[in-house]
């Protein structure tokens, strides 16, 4: 098992979070269900209306994943602790023994000293730190936090689609046409078997996928009745 290293991912608040894409947005135009619709001077094609709705809930969940990609695991978290640790330590006995001709370039107001008794201190609270770890909970599984994740997503999208008359249906299956059942139970080869996904599954889907979330369609079926079970004005 490889070790785990220092990560230091505090820099996320630095990191933008990239849009949707475009090719998102074009593929969810087209389950726009009013395709005679005007398009308003003011907002502009509904189509496009009916997008933005959906991504604005979506946000959460693209937001939700960023910051969880900055979550550490326990190991993680110990290598930090170990790194900070000598760091630190190796910082203050240099700050400490500053030769004498580059202490006076530093400036009479740099207080090298003083910084050193600050390291001090940082490094007694670090300390403290390493010996709470033990008592902290294990981090969770990507799998659980994503499925959470998927079902909240879920939950939204789902709201808007309802306002547009989009069934919150939780269908992704295949079927055979009755003649090809009597075909095959008459010991003859039927046709290939039909597949029927919900629009609401391809929605999930699409958003996703685009998220980096990457589930099979049978799993956002299982997603949206977990979510009707949830909120039952979904139902």
């Amino acid at each position: 098992m490889p070790t785990a290293k220092a990560r230091y991912a505090g820099n996320g608040a630095l990191i933008k979070i990239p849009d949707f894409s475009d090719d998102l947005k074009k593929r969810l135009r087209n389950f726009y269900p009013d395709k005679e619709a005007k398009t308003d001077p003011a907002w502009g094609p509904p189509a496009d209306v009916f997008v933005s709705h959906i991504l604005a809930e979506a946000w959460w969940a693209k937001s939700e994943l960023h910051w969880q990609s900055f979550d550490l695991t326990k190991p993680e978290i110990r290598a930090e602790h170990a790194d900070l640790l000598k760091v630190l330590k190796v910082a203050q006995s240099k700050v400490r023994s500053l030769s004498p001709d580059f202490d006076r370039l530093l400036g009479f107001d740099a207080d090298p000293r003083g910084c050193a008794d600050e390291i001090s201190r940082l490094i007694s609270r670090v300390e403290h730190a390493g010996d709470m770890l033990d008592s902290q909970p294990d981090a969770r599984r990507a799998a659980e936090k994503h499925h959470e994740v998927a079902i909240g997503m879920a939950v939204r999208i789902l709201c808007v689609l309802m306002t547009y008359k989009i069934k919150p249906s939780g269908t992704a299956s295949s079927y055979l046409p009755m003649a090809d059942i009597t075909a095959i139970r008459g010991g003859k080869k039927g046709d290939e078997a039909t597949r029927y996904v919900s629009d609401a599954v391809l929605i999930l889907k699409a958003v996703g996928d685009d998220l980096g979330l990457v589930l099979a369609e049978s799993t956002w079926r299982d997603i949206i009745i977990e979510a009707k079970k949830t909120v039952p004005e979904l139902q």
